[in-house]
């Protein structure tokens, strides 16, 4: 004979775990937020999403000509199969910025996959005619000197 608040205990912990997944599975497929793509937390998503999506030449518009940077140092730029960026604050004095981004590369989507590997990193803009442009990125442009 099964105990009866035992049972009450086990379906409570069933339907905790149901919703814990589908609360996951949720989370996992939301869309990003669009930032204001005047600001600098925006220049650097939509940088992220040019590179993503292979768009080489909207992602080095949106680097400064003094990064030191051509059109090859984007293009080459190594990326992981796959990545979740998330914006964890923004620095701004004058015209210039730091956005700090916390990176994990290659995350499972799965309940029990491995979470992948995570870094943050940051970047620095400066605004030039109302403009904010990517001035150094250690993480896709560590191959920009500066000196070209």
């Amino acid at each position: 004979m099964i105990n009866r608040p035992s049972a009450v205990l086990a379906t409570l912990v069933g339907v905790v775990a149901i919703l814990a997944v589908a609360a996951a599975v949720v989370v996992a497929n939301r869309d990003a937020p669009a930032l204001d793509a005047a600001s600098p937390e925006g220049v650097v998503q939509t940088y992220l999403e040019a590179v993503l999506a292979g768009d080489d030449d909207e992602a080095f518009d949106l680097v400064s000509s003094t990064a030191g940077c051509d059109a090859s140092d984007v293009s080459t730029a190594y990326l992981p199969d796959t990545l979740r960026v998330v914006v964890l604050g923004t620095e701004v004095d004058g015209d210039e910025a730091v956005v700090r981004v916390d990176v994990t590369e290659n995350p499972g989507n799965g309940l029990f996959e491995d979470s992948g590997w995570s870094h943050e990193e940051r970047f620095s803009l400066r605004r030039t005619g109302g403009v904010w442009q990517i001035e150094a990125s250690p993480w896709l442009l560590f191959g920009c000197t500066g000196e070209k």
